[in-house]
């Protein structure tokens, strides 16, 4: 007999492919975005949960790479499988520019309704403030024997890491407490009925 873990929460990270293409490709859109402060303590692109700034300022690489990593994110959990990453249909619910300057930081939250979010690492030095999500299963805590399971996991960002994970699953971002600005690109993706 052995002990399973059940119910696992599947958050895939993996560095895109063609980083300096999406790289510029992004700096052009921070360019000509217009940030407005976000519940005073991050900056985010204007209309940011209304629009889809992906499609808003053409970045066709960044799209084709989220697609990729979508398409083996969706095998490893079983949806959609069988399809080529090519001819998977979704659509970006929304999508925005997130900027950390210091003292800045993102309460903890989740994503609603949509089916997957993700976030895309454009100008990071790994301690300009630390993605955490926390564990679903809150009723572990109440017991002395599961609260060691009951975790919050840490994530250090790294320019060109893309994350997807469930919609639902409640994360935020650690204070910056370096001089340093950190901007990221995050996305919310809804899937067609079929």
């Amino acid at each position: 007999m052995a002990t399973e873990l059940l119910y696992p929460i599947p958050v895939y990270t993996a560095q895109v492919e063609r980083f300096e293409i999406i790289q510029g490709e992004i700096a052009e859109a921070v360019e000509r975005t217009n940030f407005i402060n976000f519940q005073d303590t991050h900056l985010i692109s204007e209309d940011s949960f209304k629009g889809d700034i992906i499609s808003q300022y053409n970045l066709h690489t960044l799209r084709l790479e989220i697609g990729r990593h979508l398409s083996k994110y969706c095998k490893d959990i079983k949806f959609r499988q069988n399809i080529p990453w090519k001819e998977v249909k979704y659509s970006f619910q929304s999508a925005w520019l997130t900027k950390q300057e210091k003292g800045h930081y993102a309460r903890m939250h989740s994503h609603g309704r949509c089916d997957i979010s993700g976030v895309y690492y454009h100008q990071t030095t790994g301690e300009d403030g630390h993605f955490f999500m926390n564990c679903p299963h809150v009723v572990m805590e109440t017991t002395k024997c599961y609260e060691n399971l009951a975790w919050q996991t840490t994530c250090v960002p790294k320019n060109g890491m893309i994350k997807l994970f469930p919609s639902w699953l409640y994360h935020g971002i650690r204070t910056n407490t370096s001089d340093d600005t950190r901007i990221s690109l995050s996305f919310n993706i809804d899937f067609p009925d079929d």
